[in-house]
């Protein structure tokens, strides 16, 4: 029904002016017709179009990232840096095995998790923290992190802050033939990174991002940690993500 519903939609959007690049792909699990926008009246914009069926858990993944955002105050800034970086290897279209935005955001989750028990970091105590979690998000899954041993799974304690965490592979019946393993909390089963079949190149990118990192910190004198750099830094720029975003594409 979705997939009829996209072909019809979609032979409609096809004549409209403002629309190009469109897309129809009607053999993914939820359907998408995918376009961007253009001209004065649409500014350009990247498009994805489902359909609200039973199956579809968009709303309830909506809910559940916006909650996230205010457990975890750093999720949004990374987020929006790390697809930045990805957007520009052109890794951010699962449908040609790049990473999902929904899969990034949990396995920035998972990090951020482990971050704090790394470093014995409470929320209240997160503010200057964001150098440190990014560096730590980078280094785990662009040099630690191994697809055919290491996942994201869901945590199991029910008083959890965080509902995903780092885990392994071993024992998930078959999903480990999948290159990348991300668990969705919200629909238990559901694997949202195996469309990722490029996540070697994902990883290339966060490797190479990290190695700017460490070159930043070797060439800032008196700087005892990657976070004191970084929130020096960002007393000239406007926000802590630009900061790191120009520190990781300018070097």
């Amino acid at each position: 029904q979705a997939a009829l519903m996209c072909n019809i939609l979609g032979r409609v959007l096809q004549r409209m002016n403002w629309i190009k690049n469109l897309k129809i792909i009607d053999t993914a699990q939820v359907p998408v017709i995918k376009f961007s926008t253009s001209g004065d009246e649409y500014p350009e914009t990247e498009v994805d179009l489902t359909f609200a069926l039973a199956s579809h858990a968009g709303l309830k993944v909506v809910e559940f990232v916006k909650s996230s955002l205010i457990e975890f105050p750093h999720l949004k800034e990374m987020t929006l840096v790390l697809k930045t970086l990805l957007a520009k290897n052109s890794l951010t279209d699962p449908f040609t095995g790049g990473l999902s935005s929904y899969a990034l955001v949990l396995m920035v989750l998972a990090s951020l998790s482990y971050s704090r028990k790394k470093h014995a970091i409470e929320k209240e105590t997160q503010a200057s923290s964001l150098g440190l979690f990014m560096m730590d998000f980078l280094e785990t899954y662009g040099r630690i992190f191994n697809p055919k041993r290491d996942a994201v799974v869901c945590n199991r304690d029910p008083n959890a802050s965080c509902p995903v965490q780092l885990g392994s592979k071993r024992g998930l019946s078959g999903r480990e033939h999948s290159i990348l393993v991300v668990h969705d909390p919200i629909t238990p089963g559901n694997n949202v990174g195996r469309s990722c079949f490029r996540f070697e190149s994902v990883q290339k990118v966060f490797a190479d991002a990290l190695a700017s990192l460490l070159s930043f910190l070797l060439r800032y004198e008196g700087s005892s940690n990657m976070s004191e750099a970084i929130d020096s830094n960002e007393k000239q720029t406007s926000s802590d993500s630009s900061s790191l975003l120009h520190i990781l594409l300018c070097g």
